[in-house]
């Protein structure tokens, strides 16, 4: 083959490719919007960030060709992406009042990790009042217990991937393992109480939507997730979902439903970025906020291939609260980055 041939070869592999690259990233563009009519399109909804930078490159190409068609595509493309992307980087957090925040460490330590002193070391020095372990077998549960000896761990540890505890510094009003409504895997419901007032945890671990089934328990999960923040909020404690299935830990009921919450909090591995249907549904209710608003996109899964990161990992909260400061850690050995949130009771006027 001539020097010409394999140029023109080049070419045209270029071309396709740059051609494939553009259709996958509008037609992933577009599918991600009708996440709510078939599990299999939510999962092009999490993608936004690299439809964004491709079309932005393969724009740029566009424009460079004189393809103004193509490139007036891209950009509008970019502009779609960019309008569901924007609120991460510039919404504006509700000013806290005065005092200390109370600082929450969400982690999915992946039940294969062996860092366990590195994980350790990490809480220690985050400094963290909560931490909210994902993943927890038997062994990650007794070594966090023997090396965090000042936090207070409750929670369920097991062989598979949805063991969750809780370990707080601050006081324990009130703990359990619960089964939120139509949800098989456990949670762990937890107030705690921080300067005076009390805080309502929810931990939750929502099944990998793989496969439509799975797909449907992660939505049920959010769902009986942002039903629970309900009945806290509005101080109804005694009606609220998987109070029935609960397994209490050294706590009854009848003294654990006389607490009213001051402040509502749900964290955990949604396996949904905030563009995904059941991310958007909560956004929808107006009652539990994102702590991801305002601070970007940190991305806190996978940790390879880092150029399909996203964001998964979530710290809701009841407009009480305002976030004031939120970060991403280091993988760690999982393939998670821990979520470190501070909350701060909300001024609101």
């Amino acid at each position: 083959m001539t020097h010409s041939g394999n140029t023109s070869l080049i070419t045209r592999i270029g071309r396709a490719c740059i051609n494939v690259a553009s259709a996958g990233s509008v037609v992933g563009s577009i599918a991600g919007l009708a996440g709510g009519q078939w599990w299999f399109l939510d999962l092009f909804s999490h993608f936004r960030a690299q439809y964004s930078v491709t079309m932005g490159v393969i724009g740029l190409i566009y424009l460079l060709a004189r393809r103004w068609i193509a490139a007036g595509v891209a950009a509008a493309i970019i502009l779609l992406n960019g309008v569901l992307i924007a609120p991460l980087y510039w919404s504006s957090p509700v000013p806290a009042v005065s005092g200390v925040p109370f600082e929450l460490l969400l982690f999915n330590v992946h039940q294969g990790n062996r860092s366990y002193d590195r994980v350790s070391e990490y809480v220690r020095d985050s400094g963290a009042d909560v931490v909210v372990a994902l993943e927890v077998t038997s062994e990650w549960s007794d070594r966090l217990k023997e090396a965090l000896p000042d936090y207070r761990m409750v929670g369920e540890s097991r062989d598979d991937a949805f063991g969750l505890v809780v370990l707080s510094r601050l006081p324990v009003l009130h703990s359990q393992v619960i089964r939120l409504s139509g949800v098989e895997l456990p949670s762990i419901e937890v107030v705690i109480e921080k300067n005076g007032q009390k805080i309502a945890l929810l931990a939750i671990h929502a099944p990998p939507p793989i496969i439509g089934q799975l797909a449907v328990e992660r939505d049920r999960t959010i769902a009986a997730a942002t039903e629970w923040a309900v009945y806290w909020s509005h101080g109804n404690p005694a009606q609220r979902p998987g109070q029935s299935a609960a397994r209490q830990l050294g706590q009854s009921v009848e003294q654990s439903v006389e607490i009213i919450a001051d402040h509502v909090v749900v964290a955990g591995d949604m396996n949904a970025t905030p563009w995904s249907y059941p991310m958007r549904r909560i956004s929808d209710t107006s009652l539990l906020v994102n702590s991801i608003m305002g601070f970007g996109l940190q991305a806190s899964w996978p940790r390879q291939p880092a150029v399909l990161r996203i964001p998964i990992d979530h710290v809701l909260h009841s407009r009480t609260l305002t976030a004031v400061r939120r970060s991403v850690g280091p993988f760690l050995g999982s393939d998670h980055r821990p979520v470190r949130v501070a909350l701060a009771p909300a001024r609101i006027e």
